[in-house]
């Protein structure tokens, strides 16, 4: 065999092994891509997954919360206007004192026992006086916010006993002043359902 054929030989053999090892590299590089991709997929479809789990269970503890008071009574006032829901297991109650020149409406919510009257500690008072006036009265610290879809001042005091503290919500509307009492952090079941009705709380007109 002449020089020619044997360099032609052995540049043709060459060309295969570099051909041969650059398919075999090139072919394990793309499967190695391809199963890192999916694995990045995977891990992607997990954290989606988990997201949903997650949604799914926020909006049913927070249908839960809404549900609680979807049994309890409304108690409506078309004189004043305004509403409020209160467990069907309580009553409200009018106790206004007949003296006051003040004070139109003062209503009480508690159990409907005569021999054990227990206090979620909410109410309502309707006073025909002027917010000014009223909020003259309060020696506790006060801020404007909005409450019952307006614009209110939150009364807010501590008992320096318990530590707990409760608000109460001063609106002057319609030549009156309305005050709502039961919101504050005491962790007891009554003064957990007196949140919860102030939390229903609107005004009708």
């Amino acid at each position: 065999m002449n020089t020619f054929w044997k360099v032609f030989v052995t540049v043709i053999i060459t060309a295969g092994v570099i051909g041969g090892g650059g398919y075999y590299y090139m072919s394990k590089k793309a499967t190695n891509d391809k199963n890192k991709l999916q694995s990045q997929i995977d891990d992607l479809n997990k954290q989606i997954t988990d997201l949903k789990a997650a949604s799914t269970s926020s909006t049913s503890a927070s249908t839960a919360i809404t549900d609680e008071t979807a049994s309890w009574k409304t108690y409506t006032n078309s004189t004043y206007g305004f509403s409020f829901k209160y467990p069907t297991s309580w009553e409200a109650r009018d106790i206004t004192s007949s003296n006051s020149q003040i004070t139109n409406l003062k209503l009480f919510i508690g159990s409907n026992s005569t021999s054990s009257k227990e206090d979620t500690g909410f109410n309502v008072q309707v006073k025909n006086t002027t917010l000014t006036d009223e909020l003259a009265k309060v020696t506790v610290s006060k801020k404007e916010v909005q409450k019952f879809g307006i614009t209110a001042t939150a009364a807010t005091s501590t008992n320096s006993t318990t530590g707990f503290s409760s608000t109460q919500y001063y609106i002057g509307k319609s030549s009156l002043v309305y005050i709502i009492s039961g919101e504050g952090s005491d962790t007891s079941a009554n003064a957990r359902i007196g949140n919860k009705i102030v939390s229903t709380f609107q005004f009708t007109n």
